[in-house]
């Protein structure tokens, strides 16, 4: 688990309880990695918990294959690994999940912990009914999709029977009933498991659940949203091959014959659309096609448990829930987040909740208060002559070997030396960073006047960052990635508290921006290629950021590598990270905090092409225009810093 044996039986001996919340990647073959291995990981380190008092694991309501009544108690599942990883390799996500999630269950059970376990299936999680407010959702997956594409107008079509009913199981209520749990297995220290449904008494159909959606137009809509449910499969197969299919292969084919790019762009992205309306309903059809009736006797005692003022602080009761209101806010919400598009009220939303009750960054309006807090800030920025920082990396041992290496790969060709360290010194020029105060200034000066018009306030948890302010050595700061604005606005509101401002990793396409990239590189910002690079490119950038991390600067860098389209973190990409460790295996770096940072947005400035892109088009390449729109309120929440002498490092392998 990364922990060292050191510190492995101290943090051990201090833990009560344990919650496995479980998360599937986008892709199905990452399944094994990503969610079973780590899961087996924490039950052996549940073993070794002395005090543990609950295990406590989500599941999905789903992983029963019988129809009819499903009990709340633990099912069979394959013990033989092919068919498992044939399962995977068929990348159908209900299938592999719901296996995974049997597996994982009778796997608890097989280890016998000595505490109460508690496994909790919920149907399908949608959007919150209550907290942090009616309609809240994080991420376009499941139902989300479906109400998202239904709405654009790009699913027409559907496998699912309209008069059956659909099982929802809002987020917050979902969440209170895994802390309840917890509670109650702590107390019983037996297995059980528990269904959270909203049953048949109080449930909405298929068809009154969609066709809310028409309520709420968008003007990215591809066509007027309506949708036809199709009981039978293979009618809606039928429908889905003469409707869909076949009028864009007669596309693509005049496209061909016509040779027209502009018709052949057209049928790729009817292509794409069909694709995308394909994997919709494949997950859709599962639960829309079968009456699952979940028993809940466990799950009914749970709340029969809790007193009226826990009831109160942590609702679990979905017998009341209003679904007319309940989807309304789901979709209100919906577009509020992912479409960002101003929609009518639902009703009840108030989406303009500030979740902290911290410092807001004001902006400036006072006469020349602009230019006098840009000159309290120049002192945040390290102003070290670039050309000595350059001279130290092109001199070391390390980049000497790779332009070795690059000569004796181009052997036979004319002065390969000079070009050799021609290349790596134009390489580092392309690359680093050039912070000088003038350029520094004028950035944010400009930046603090641009921010004043496109952004109402930004909302800082300022207990994070006191924390970080005490801290003496290199910050790591790992923020997601959802807009551009991202590395500014850590860089402004660093600077704001008056923290010296971190180097900041961003892609070379930005280093090509007309006047924009001045502003970066002297704000702190170096830029390095996406994908593969020669030998010399490589040490160069590598020598770089240890020389960064020598010199005792913080380095900000996306993990993600690219800003998230649906609001879910993306997979890690470990390059800069490996760079890190093998600076700290040197001894170049003694001590450094990783520190992750949540940075949210009410609205995302690019907002508009993510659905673009969601329906097929290409991702729009970076521009001035694109760098410069926004609006809204930002949220930035700094996390606890974690120092990397705790972290085990391991030296035998690739990270």
């Amino acid at each position: 688990m990364g922990i060292k044996e050191e510190k492995f039986g101290g943090i051990a001996s201090e833990v009560d309880i344990i919650f496995n919340l479980i998360e599937f990647p986008s892709n199905p073959k990452q399944v094994l990695q990503a969610v079973y291995y780590p899961t087996l990981n924490l039950l052996n380190f549940a073993k070794h918990c002395k005090h543990l008092k609950a295990f406590v694991h989500l599941s999905t309501a789903y992983t029963a294959a019988n129809i009819g009544i499903i009990k709340e108690q633990l099912h069979d599942s394959p013990t033989n690994m092919s068919r498992v990883i044939s399962t995977i390799e068929s990348e159908e996500p209900f299938s592999v999940s719901t296996l995974i999630c049997s597996l994982l269950e009778n796997k608890i059970a097989e280890m016998r912990l000595s505490c109460g376990v508690g496994i909790i299936r919920p149907t399908t999680v949608c959007a919150s009914c209550k907290e942090p407010f009616p309609g809240w959702v994080d991420s376009m997956n499941a139902l989300n999709a479906v109400h998202y594409y239904v709405g654009l107008g790009a699913v027409k079509e559907l496998h699912a029977n309209p008069h059956l009913s659909l099982d929802i199981v809002p987020v917050d209520i979902c969440a209170n009933i895994i802390l309840a749990s917890a509670m109650h297995q702590a107390m019983k220290g037996t297995l059980e498991v528990f269904h959270v449904a909203s049953g048949r008494g109080n449930s909405v159909s298929n068809h009154k659940m969609l066709h809310l959606n028409i309520r709420f137009l968008i003007d990215n809509a591809v066509a007027k949203p309506k949708v036809k449910l199709y009981p039978n499969k293979q009618m809606y197969e039928t429908v889905f091959l003469l409707k869909r299919k076949v009028p864009a292969l007669l596309f693509n084919l005049l496209g061909t014959i016509a040779d027209n790019k502009k018709i052949k762009d057209k049928a790729d992205l009817a292509k794409k659309r069909i694709k995308r309306a394909d994997k919709i309903n494949s997950f859709f059809q599962h639960i829309a096609n079968t009456e699952w009736i979940f028993d809940s006797a466990n799950t009914s005692k749970l709340k029969n448990s809790l007193s009226k003022s826990d009831l109160q602080e942590f609702p679990i009761d979905i017998s009341g829930i209003d679904w007319h209101q309940y989807n309304l806010d789901n979709i209100h919400g919906l577009w509020k987040c992912f479409a960002a598009k101003k929609v009518g009220s639902s009703g009840t939303s108030d989406f303009e909740n500030v979740f902290y009750n911290d410092k807001n960054i004001e902006f400036i309006d006072r006469p020349f208060g602009n230019i006098r807090f840009t000159s309290s800030i120049m002192d945040c920025f390290n102003m070290t002559d670039s050309r000595i920082r350059m001279d130290k990396v092109l001199s070391s041992r390390k980049v000497r070997g790779a332009i070795e290496k690059f000569m004796k790969t181009h052997e036979g060709v004319e002065n390969i030396r000079a070009k050799a360290q021609e290349h790596a010194k134009n390489t580092l020029q392309q690359m680093e960073t050039r912070i000088k105060k003038w350029r520094a200034f004028v950035t944010m000066l400009l930046t603090n006047s641009a921010l004043k018009q496109i952004i109402q306030r930004i909302n800082v948890n300022t207990e994070g960052i006191q924390r970080l302010k005490s801290l003496e050595a290199p910050l790591i700061l790992i923020p997601n990635h959802q807009s551009y604005l991202d590395a500014s606005l850590l860089t402004y509101v660093m600077a704001s508290y008056g923290m010296k401002v971190p180097f900041v990793v961003a892609a070379e396409e930005f280093g090509k921006l007309p006047v924009l990239r001045h502003g970066f590189r002297s704000t702190g910002a170096f830029f390095i290629k996406r994908g593969k690079a020669d030998v010399v490119y490589k040490e160069v950038l590598k020598e770089y950021v240890k020389t960064v991390l020598e010199e005792g600067n913080s380095l900000e860098f996306f993990v993600e590598g690219t800003r998230s389209r649906r609001g879910k973190l993306v997979s890690a990409k470990f390059g800069i990270i490996k760079i890190f460790m093998e600076a700290y295996l040197e001894e170049r770096v003694k001590e450094a905090y990783i520190v992750p940072v949540s940075v949210s947005y009410e609205r995302v400035l690019e907002g508009e092409s993510f659905i673009q892109e969601f329906e097929g088009k290409a991702k729009e390449p970076e521009s001035f225009k694109r760098a410069i729109l926004a609006l809204g309120t930002i949220f930035e929440k700094f996390g606890s810093a974690v120092s990397y002498t705790h972290l085990t490092l391991p030296t035998n392998r690739e990270v």
